[in-house]
């Protein structure tokens, strides 16, 4: 449990905290930028599919989600998302698929979200998180709401265009904020009723 005091009040709030991901949006219409990260050894990618990815457990007993190289990933151009970059710069990347690939070695397992939820650290629990919210939303989302023609993916997953009315689509969010309002006697103020 953290606590909130003067110590922290300076500090930044991060967006994608706990993950140690920056979602990096400014780079999602970049494709001279996509292409070099797609390209690049440190890249990571991993295939979500129906919810699911493939996960491992660790030499450290830990459990991670199974990640490649891009240049081992399986082919796909349309439904490739960037979900962001770590802070030694590795980018990540999701590949929506209609199975999950299979593993030589078969200790590999698939699993969703309230499965794999507990036992991932923060940073493959944030990615997961990012891209099967977005496997959702394409899924879910392949027409124009405004004219009803099929729309394309742009933005990297990010965004679905409409191509015959121009029309852009983005994922739907959900923030939500939980806060304690504190005295300088820490007494919590309730405001449910004028008592």
């Amino acid at each position: 449990m953290s606590t909130f005091d003067n110590a922290t009040a300076d500090r930044p709030i991060g967006l994608t905290a706990p993950s140690g991901i920056d979602r990096a949006a400014h780079h999602r219409l970049d494709e001279a930028w996509l292409a070099a990260a797609w390209s690049h050894p440190t890249t990571r990618v991993f295939v979500v599919s129906g919810g699911q990815v493939l996960i491992d457990d660790t030499p450290e007993g830990g459990t991670e989600i199974v990640m490649t190289p891009a240049f081992e990933a399986p082919v796909t151009e349309t439904h490739r998302y960037f979900l962001g970059t770590d802070e030694e710069g590795v980018s990540y990347f999701a590949l929506q698929k209609d199975a999950l690939p299979g593993r030589m070695d078969q200790s590999a397992r698939p699993a969703g979200l309230r499965e794999a939820g507990l036992l991932l650290g923060p940073r493959d629990a944030g990615l997961m998180v990012h891209a099967v919210a977005l496997e959702n939303w394409q899924r879910l989302h392949r027409f124009c709401s405004r004219c009803g023609e099929r729309t394309v993916i742009a933005a990297a997953g990010h965004i679905r265009r409409c191509q015959a009315c121009g029309a852009e689509h983005y994922p739907r969010t959900d923030p939500a904020v939980i806060m304690l309002v504190t005295d300088d006697q820490d007494r919590a103020l309730l405001g449910r009723q004028v008592h």
